[in-house]
């Protein structure tokens, strides 16, 4: 019991509960298997908000880029 609770402050209990479902299915129904499961699952790459704070997003560079082209002179 205490395994399957680290492993839902690990992972989250959405994704320990889709695990749960699908070893179930699979006729698997311990914990070594959800463990295992859940070590070998593929994670999603962090997008780019997740790894830097300072990325703005795409509508925002665009209109500080219109800005920017609107105050400069003609040559």
């Amino acid at each position: 019991m205490l395994g399957t609770r680290a492993l839902i402050e690990k992972h989250g209990a959405a994704v320990v509960n889709d695990a749960c479902v699908a070893l179930l299915e699979l006729g698997l129904a311990d914990y070594r298997s959800l463990r295992r499961y859940l070590d070998r699952r593929p994670t999603a790459p962090p997008s780019l908000a997740q790894v830097d704070p300072l990325i703005r997003s795409r509508t925002a560079g665009a209109s500080s880029t219109r800005e920017q082209e609107a105050r400069q002179e003609p040559h």
